[in-house]
């Protein structure tokens, strides 16, 4: 199985690739299936199936497959891991394995110019600030959850699921 994190921009061009890299394996002596798993925010996993160790590997050492793999690095970032047998177990890259710098700038790029544009707003009204505080956090928090943070996490997920060589970060990274 391979774990992708598509450039931004490039999952159209990413999906014609997995679809080329797909049929050019099932092409191969001892293919069983692909599994191609998709998640919001241009991660891609594909699992190719082999009837033995020894088939996937044949298919590795290919000329196809080198060709096709060199080709996925124009379009995404890559890391693979190898299983045998009918019980696999493979680990996925998830938001919960994000750096914590990397999900802290995002959440402030997120916050900050809500809060900025908030304050502006509810601060001309003259109320307390208990009273514009009230109106402002449901306001922000609302706008957060809805609108930006979901918006601005499918932007940077890929950025955000990268570790500073730009491949995706494994649990405990």
């Amino acid at each position: 199985m391979t774990t992708y994190i598509v450039t931004l921009g490039e999952v159209d061009a990413f999906t014609g690739w997995a679809d080329r890299f797909d049929a050019a394996a099932a092409d191969q002596p001892g293919f069983v299936d692909t599994l191609r798993l998709e998640q919001t925010g241009g991660v891609t996993h594909l699992l190719q199936r082999f009837a033995s160790a020894e088939q996937r590997d044949a298919w590795h050492a290919t000329a196809a497959f080198r060709t096709l793999a060199a080709e996925a690095d124009r379009y995404s970032h890559g890391v693979q891991q190898l299983g045998e047998g009918t019980a696999l177990r493979f680990v996925l890259p998830g938001e919960a394995d994000a750096a914590k710098w990397k999900k802290f700038l995002m959440t402030l790029a997120a916050v900050f110019p809500v809060l900025l544009v908030l304050n502006f707003l509810v601060g001309k009204t003259g109320l307390p600030q208990i009273v514009r505080l009230l109106i402002s956090s449901p306001l922000l928090t609302a706008l957060l959850t809805w609108v930006i943070l979901p918006k601005v996490t499918r932007w940077l997920k890929p950025w955000v699921l990268t570790d500073g060589d730009g491949r995706p970060r494994k649990p405990g990274d």
